[in-house]
């Protein structure tokens, strides 16, 4: 007999309804959830190879233990007692020798992301250690810097838009295929105008009223352009600028050297397509920007995000139905408890290793600092890891230089469903369960920043455990809390079990609802919020910014001494910035290209998914090719600067002409060494896998 239960998709962030049929304590099938609110029955190819990810032979089911020399692969079986008891006895030595901040904790997103995110920050900040080691440099923190502009994160209402729908590096069918994707098309069928601005020709781009094909990394450029025509054709919202900015003036005087003739050159845009998309959104209502990783993985990452901020606010759309949105209420779970744990670390920005006051200030360090600070000893050693489902060696810049610091390391410890690239340079490494074998809670509230969410409501989930865990793989909790147990942290962690963990979080917060009222609720609870909650809050209550207003000029900026107005400046290594090297290395790389069936370095071998996508490949436009004698899947070798690959060509129009793009996150070659880590954004640190030099060699 087949039952059926009723779960929440976690192969990547954005969380679809799915509906598991089990047999014999066994999964046999997955299906969308027609019921579920965010994907309304809609699947994609990693969720229904989520079956093939949990009956994978290839993962870990064991707690293993290094012999030998680091990298040489060599384990032993061990039980998780042993192997909580060496982790921890371990961290606690250096912790004891050199100080809790000589230990780092690791986060990435494969386990989940807001509840684990924000337990990781409990348990390092309650062993002592400011250092906690994330990707959001180059995902979601320069997208936050709009906290610097209207003090909020705004997402995009794109159920409410039957104006103009803007896609600004931002590809929904490959990130959320079965819920922002579908949006914006029943926004299309609204009447909505869809706007892609991308190097790319992407699947959305195929579907949009007009396309901007810009030369990667000159986003900012444009965005400028934009508000100086916007500005000069009265294009803008004059009262809403009046009464909810500061700033007008110095922008208005600042956006006069981006003339459209000046940005075209610039970008490879024509005049008339950069005054065409400005005055499309500046006058078609109402109007989104949907910002994505595209622009995030530059060197002027936060100056552009901050461009684009600013579009929205002088066209008059931020706060209204159908534009861009921030949360009516902060997130109803503050897990970490940040007031009590900073407690535990006075100056906590002070003390981390990240030379980004802004980022440190959000509790992060960027992976690359932690290395630089493993191998130089600078500002102070790190000597200990603690790596919690993420792949340092095949998603963060220079691989190689990751791999010398992991060498280097006292000790390091992994949790994970495989023996990955990073793995494979543990001391102590604790087999993961999959999302099928563990209860989880998820929340969809716009403090998540999930495009594929309507931004009308909330959505709490209980994702209830499928099947029993293969082997002796463990959940997060299990994890977490029994490391933090093994350190000898339980008042940090005093809770026996998730479900008594939520529920206190539950009722600290007021939330008014209770885990079993979930469980009963297999679709979730969810709350819509009536239009007068949700739109023109700052009409009540101003921005949550010094001055109450939108701020054009950025006060929080010019404080830590960077540009309160943003400036254009070009990518660190292109052929402008660096013509000489350009001679060397005459073409532009991307290597942060992210399949629909990949969620960044996983789900690669995956039966399903390797059919479809059974190898990686350098894109490269017909005209470079036939500029380098390269035809359709013939091998060559892409070299940058810092090292070489070898790939087989795939010749499409879908890229620019002298640009070569490759998908990131594959183990061999590791094509992430192309990429330059010392570059860096000067607020963020974000590192540009979108734009730098390379050559192309046919072999």
């Amino acid at each position: 007999m087949i039952s059926l239960v009723k779960s929440i998709c976690r192969m990547c962030l954005m969380g679809c309804g799915i509906i598991t049929h089990v047999q014999d304590g066994k999964i046999v099938k997955v299906e969308g959830n027609p019921n579920f609110p965010i994907n309304k029955g809609g699947i994609c190819p990693k969720g229904l190879s989520s079956i093939q990810l949990l009956y994978d032979p290839n993962r870990l089911h064991y707690p293993l233990k290094r012999v030998g020399e680091r990298g040489k692969g060599k384990w032993e079986r061990i039980s998780w007692d042993e192997a909580l008891k060496i982790t921890a006895n371990s961290l606690n030595e250096i912790k004891s020798k050199d100080g809790a901040k000589a230990v780092a904790f690791q986060k990435g997103q494969a386990p989940g992301w807001d509840m684990w995110w924000d337990l990781w920050i409990r348990l390092a900040m309650s062993f002592g250690s400011p250092n906690i080691g994330t990707p959001a440099n180059v995902c979601f923190f320069p997208r936050s810097s709009s906290f610097a502009t209207y003090g909020d994160y705004a997402e995009s209402d794109f159920d409410n838009n039957n104006g103009v729908i803007i896609l600004w590096g931002y590809n929904a069918a490959t990130s959320s295929l079965p819920a922002s994707c579908r949006r914006i098309f029943e926004a299309k069928d609204r009447g909505a105008q869809l706007i892609v601005i991308d190097p790319v020709f992407t699947p959305l781009a195929a579907k949009a009223d007009l396309y901007i094909r810009l030369r990667p990394g000159t986003d900012l450029a444009l965005a400028l352009a934009m508000i100086n025509i916007m500005i000069s054709k009265g294009f803008y919202d004059k009262d809403f600028v009046e009464r909810w900015t500061v700033g007008f003036d110095k922008l208005a005087s600042h956006v006069q050297d981006y003339s459209p003739e000046k940005v075209s050159e610039i970008t490879g845009v024509s005049t008339e397509a950069i005054q065409e998309v400005a005055r499309k959104y500046a006058t078609i209502k109402p109007g989104l920007i949907a910002i994505g990783n595209g622009v995030e993985q530059t060197t002027s990452s936060v100056q552009t995000v901050r461009g684009l901020n600013i579009l929205q606010a002088i066209a008059g759309n931020l706060d209204i139905p159908g534009g861009n949105i921030s949360d009516p209420e902060p997130p109803p779970l503050g897990m970490s408890n940040p007031t009590m744990m900073l407690n535990r670390i006075p100056n906590y920005a002070k003390d981390c290793v990240s030379q980004h006051p802004l980022y440190a200030q959000k509790q992060m360090a960027s992976r690359e600092e932690i290395a630089d600070s493993i191998l130089t000893g600078s500002p102070y050693p790190i000597k200990g890891m603690l790596v919690f489902g993420t792949n340092l060696v095949t998603t963060t810049a220079r691989s190689t230089r990751i791999i010398e610091a992991l060498k280097k390391l006292e000790f390091l410890a992994v949790h994970d469903l495989y023996l990955t690239a990073t793995a494979e340079f543990a001391d102590i490494i604790f087999p993961c369960t999959t999302f099928l074998e563990a209860d989880d809670y998820f929340h969809w509230g716009l403090g998540s920043s999930r495009h594929g969410r309507p931004q009308t409501m909330h959505l709490d989930v209980w994702q209830p455990k499928v099947v029993e865990p293969l082997g002796e793989s463990r959940s997060n909790w299990d994890f977490v809390s029994g490391v933090a147990k093994a350190l000898g942290l339980e008042e940090f962690f005093p809770w026996k079990s998730l479900e008594e963990y939520v529920g206190w979080e539950f009722e600290a917060t007021d939330k008014g609802i209770t885990v079993d009222q979930l469980k009963q609720n297999p679709d979730g609870i969810t709350k819509i919020y009536p239009a007068s909650e949700l739109y023109r809050k700052y009409e009540k209550k101003g921005f949550k910014t010094p001055s109450g207003k939108v701020e054009l000029y950025s006060g929080i900026l010019e404080e830590y001494g960077y540009d309160p107005l943003p400036v254009y400046r070009e990518p660190a290594e292109s052929p402008r910035s660096q013509p000489e090297l350009a001679q060397d290395y005459p073409l532009i790389c991307n290597n942060g290209m992210k399949p629909l069936v990949h969620t960044h370095s996983q789900f690669q071998e995956l039966p399903w998914i390797k059919a479809i996508f059974p190898e990686p490949f350098a894109g490269v436009n017909p005209a470079t090719g036939a500029k380098y004698g390269v035809q359709d899947g013939e091998w060559v070798i892409v070299e940058s600067p810092r090292a070489s690959v070898q790939l087989k060509a795939k010749i499409t129009k879908t890229v620019p002409p002298n640009t070569v793009f490759i998908p990131h996150g594959w183990k061999e070659p590791r094509y992430n060494d192309l990429t330059d880590d010392k570059n860096v954004d000067p607020i963020a640190g974000s590192f540009s896998t979108r734009a730098f030099l390379c050559r192309l060699k046919k072999i």
